[in-house]
């Protein structure tokens, strides 16, 4: 009797799904910066602000974009926000959802705005967006350095880009992050990346 292959792999999962069950995990929330004029997507990059008791996030992209520094560690002198982690996909129930919510393009479904209580993935496993390859990049490998596009090079590249191989300044690597898995889900459009430890306190 002929067989038939159901599947091979599992796909990743949604952006800023948690990929995997992990003792270790830790998620924190905080309030999205009011003053922001980014939303945080889920799976985007979040950096802390020390600008409130306990610090408030923002989207990475956005805080390039106002002329902040992304950093992995704090550093005097410059406005700078340090990297926190991935901001989680999560049923936001305390919003009041109206007739049309849930209609394409209707509500706000998948980001977290300014002003509002974001969960951010600090230490585990997550689907993140924006894999990009870059000239020769390879592809992920499970344990590789992750890379955080901050400035553009060329056709083709963003800020806020996740990369396999360093790209001069216009890169940070990600110190406590890995690429969980090689796998590219097409489908949903993310990667697998583990935060191997906290990098905020």
């Amino acid at each position: 009797m002929p067989g038939t292959t159901v599947a091979t792999n599992m796909n990743t999962g949604f952006a800023g799904q948690r990929s995997r069950n992990n003792s270790a995990d830790s998620i924190e929330a905080k309030l999205v910066k009011t003053t922001d004029t980014a939303n945080i997507n889920f799976g985007d990059a979040v950096v802390l602000n020390s600008d409130a008791t306990g610090g408030t996030w923002s989207q990475a992209i956005g805080f390039i974009a106002g002329g902040g520094t992304f950093l992995m560690q704090v550093a005097s002198g410059i406005k700078n926000g340090v990297f926190a982690g991935f901001a989680m996909r999560q049923v936001k129930a305390y919003l009041t959802y109206t007739v049309n919510y849930g209609a394409p393009g209707a509500g706000p479904l998948n980001y977290y705005s300014p002003g509002q209580e974001a969960e951010v993935m600090t230490q585990g496993y997550v689907s993140v967006p924006n894999y990009k390859l870059f000239g020769s990049n390879p592809a992920p490998t499970t344990g590789g350095a992750v890379f955080f596009r901050t400035v553009t090079n060329g056709a083709g590249t963003a800020v806020g880009d996740l990369n396999t191989q360093a790209d001069g300044s216009n890169t940070v690597q990600l110190t406590n992050c890995q690429w969980a898995t090689g796998d590219l889900d097409t489908v949903n459009n993310t990667v697998e990346v583990c935060l191997l430890s906290r990098n905020i306190a």
